[in-house]
């Protein structure tokens, strides 16, 4: 039975990834299309926003931006070794003892 859950797990594999696609992203590019979409204005402006706040160490203003349950991942380490902030009191409150 393994075998050949493995046997068409690797057909799969073999049949998603074929030429086609490559054939089709090259046509993109050469014609100025994108498989992308480009945010709205209204990210843009949020975005900027946020980045001046942490420019200026306005952590309070900042933290205003953020979702209640935002988790922040610090490239500390691994997947299970780096550090988590959880929510957003504690992310503001490191970011303000930094």
């Amino acid at each position: 039975m393994k075998k050949i859950i493995t046997l068409i797990a690797g057909l799969a594999i073999i049949f998603s990834c074929n030429d086609k696609n490559a054939e089709s992203n090259e046509v993109a590019v050469t014609e100025g299309e994108s498989n992308y979409e480009v945010a709205s204005e209204r990210y843009s402006v949020l975005n900027e926003q946020a980045l001046e706040n942490m420019a200026a160490l306005d952590f309070e203003s900042w933290g205003k931006m953020l979702a209640d349950d935002v988790e922040y991942y610090f490239p500390d380490g691994d997947a299970d070794t780096r550090t988590i902030l959880s929510g957003k009191e504690e992310v503001v409150k490191w970011w303000k003892d930094w």
